[in-house]
């Protein structure tokens, strides 16, 4: 096999498939008022409109405001209000906002995924010009190229999980990785177990939402060593995210840069110049780069 795909989410767009997140807001706001508030809260959560950032935004929570909602339950020992209640009512406010943007997030996502109707949507027509008998590492969460293109599925790494897998498969997330548990300072003299449980409490929701490209590419490391033949690899429908650059400094360790082409489809016009400078950072010679809109990938190119 000296062919390799790799297959974003402009992939299943260009045929059809209403699987991008602005998509997926328009569910949101359709079937989960809680969570649309949730993420379109300004003060805690910061998103483009149409969603398109919105797993890097969840490395962006503001988390000073989550502490200052919940501030309240911080009740002084010496107060006559005090209750026992109050020892857990602080971090269980926290847990309560954190994980609508962790767990009940991933939920909803997974739970619109199964609602893309593949076969009512996938337009026939626009069948792109593909060899089913090369490799793909594919970051989308359907199953396009075994149903209606049938490369067998042997072939193809769904990266990032897809809808049919079991949820905790189903990678999602940001891609800063914290090192440490508090994001704040304790002062011993006036430390209270609570903020010490409210603090282990936010560092658990940013270590829950994050993406471990690194564990996932060694996890899958078996794919990406037995690309040493691969001569031409094609790039469909991906934004070439920060986060997926681990992925693509794997399979330039992997190849032989001086002999593979790379042939890339582009949607905007503007993409171009940021699509060559990612390849050219990687090591990839310029004369090797070939830039194309995905429609033109309906024709010979290889």
């Amino acid at each position: 096999m000296n062919n390799l795909y790799i297959i974003g989410n402009g992939f299943d767009l260009h045929h059809g498939i209403k699987s991008s997140y602005a998509h997926f807001r328009g569910w949101v706001k359709r079937n989960d008022t809680e969570v649309f508030q949730a993420v379109t809260d300004k003060e805690i959560f910061t998103v483009e409109e149409n969603w398109s950032d919105f797993e890097d935004s969840l490395a962006t929570l503001n988390s000073e405001v989550v502490r200052e909602r919940c501030s309240d339950y911080l009740v002084s020992y010496a107060s006559d209000a005090w209750s026992e209640d109050y020892h857990f009512m602080y971090q269980e406010a926290l847990k309560e906002i954190t994980g609508i943007y962790s767990v009940r997030l991933k939920e909803v996502f997974i739970e619109w995924l199964h609602t893309l109707d593949i076969d009512a949507t996938f337009d026939h027509e626009k069948k792109l010009n593909i060899d089913i008998k090369a490799k793909f590492l594919s970051f989308n969460y359907t199953d396009i190229l075994n149903k209606f293109y049938g490369v067998p599925g042997i072939n193809i790494l769904h990266i990032h999980g897809k809808k049919e897998y079991p949820d905790d498969a189903i990678m999602l997330g940001h891609g800063c990785n914290y090192e440490s548990g508090t994001n704040q300072k304790i002062d011993p003299e006036s430390y209270d177990h609570r903020i010490d449980a409210g603090e282990k409490v936010i560092w658990e929701y940013f270590k829950s939402t994050y993406k471990p490209a690194k564990q996932i590419l060694k996890n899958n490391i078996k794919f990406f060593s037995n690309l040493g033949k691969v001569l031409n690899i094609v790039v469909l429908g991906h934004s070439l995210s920060s986060i997926d650059r681990v992925y693509y400094e794997e399979i330039v360790r992997c190849i032989d840069l001086t002999k593979v082409n790379w042939f890339v489809s582009y949607y905007k016009k503007t993409d171009k110049t940021k699509f060559t400078k990612f390849f050219s950072n990687l090591g990839v010679d310029s004369c090797r780069i070939h830039l194309k809109p995905i429609s033109d990938f309906k024709f010979k190119y290889l």
